[in-house]
């Protein structure tokens, strides 16, 4: 039933000019809060067109995937926050950026983080990871401070093995070039170096953004769109 339902969104609204991806395995209550294209606002379901400046909320226990048209994948978790502030695909100068304020996410990129260094970037309350062609997870506390790590390749990372993230800020960059490892971000001091993502940590991470059922679903259905002309039609 998720999987018609995703198919369906994205086959329903293929014209939208502002239309970037869709919701799926929206578990707890999920909202958008905004929206600068004038779509409702409110709870949404799986299913749910998301656009360009849209800002998505989760509740506590909640979860939710963000499926893009490039076949990047967010999964919001507890108490998680996003904004997408730009999404530019199938051009000569493509562009992702996405703003997560607070709360548990992981992210697996696609496409746009394929075609160069500066492509895909993700804004955290105090740093920017820069994207190279991998799996990202993280935990946010109100106060700004946080920690990411890199999980490494995921499977809409096209064969890109080696896998990396840049986190900076105005106090400084740390290059994150081994899975498992991870940085500490804070509003007033540099990245911390990297080290291997305590247990504790890993848990967290993985209870908040935990394997749906509906997750394995969504990644199909990705697959899916990727080998039919269901793709050529949207990005056309």
């Amino acid at each position: 039933m998720l999987r018609l339902l995703i198919l369906c969104a994205f086959s329903s609204i293929a014209a939208a000019a502002d239309f970037i991806g869709v919701t799926a395995a929206v578990e707890g209550q999920v909202t958008r809060v905004s929206s600068t294209s004038g779509a409702p606002t409110g709870p949404i379901e799986s299913g749910t067109q998301v656009f360009e400046g849209d800002i998505l909320s989760v509740s506590d226990g909640g979860r939710a995937q963000v499926m893009l048209k490039d076949q990047t994948t967010f999964t919001l978790g507890s108490g998680a926050e996003m904004k997408i502030d730009e999404f530019v695909f199938g051009t000569a100068n493509d562009s992702l950026n996405a703003n997560i304020t607070k709360g548990a996410f992981r992210f697996v990129s696609g496409k746009i983080a394929k075609t160069g260094p500066d492509a895909m970037t993700v804004d955290l309350p105090s740093a920017v990871i820069g994207v190279r062609g991998t799996q990202v997870a993280g935990l946010l506390n109100e106060n700004g401070e946080g920690d990411v790590v890199l999980i490494g390749p995921g499977p809409n990372s096209f064969g890109v093995t080696p896998g990396a993230i840049t986190v900076a800020n105005d106090f400084g960059t740390q290059d994150v070039l081994r899975g498992g490892f991870a940085v500490g971000i804070s509003p007033n001091a540099a990245p911390t170096a990297p080290v291997p993502a305590p247990a504790e940590l890993l848990e967290r991470v993985e209870q908040a953004v935990q394997e749906l059922a509906g997750e394995e679903i969504a990644e199909e259905v990705a697959a899916e769109l990727a080998d039919h002309q269901t793709v050529a039609l949207l990005e056309g």
